[in-house]
């Protein structure tokens, strides 16, 4: 399977194993932002293209206490989701201009 086709639809991207090339990210402009988990997270994705893309971006280690990695990366997809609430807000006040 294409993963483009896995990323379809989710703006926000967790990835903890699987490497997303450049070409990937760049051709799926619905994602806006992606977590990076683990102690390999600056082989995963291309830091360059996320920030020419604008996305909305978060790395963590992973370490022994498995619970408390589990933790942060819900709490940066909740302050992601909100993030991304607010700015399509302010979006819509722009268009309204």
């Amino acid at each position: 399977m294409d993963l483009a086709r896995v990323l379809g639809g989710h703006e926000i991207v967790v990835t903890a194993q699987v490497p997303i090339p450049s070409a990937v990210l760049r051709g799926c402009p619905w994602v806006r932002g992606i977590v990076i988990v683990g102690s390999t997270s600056d082989t995963l994705v291309d830091r360059e293209v996320i920030g020419v893309a604008g996305l909305l971006s978060a790395w963590i280690r992973m370490d022994a206490d498995h619970l408390r990695s589990e933790a942060l990366v819900r709490e940066e997809i909740a302050g992601m989701e909100r993030r991304l609430r607010a700015l399509d807000a302010l979006a819509e006040g722009w268009e309204g201009t």
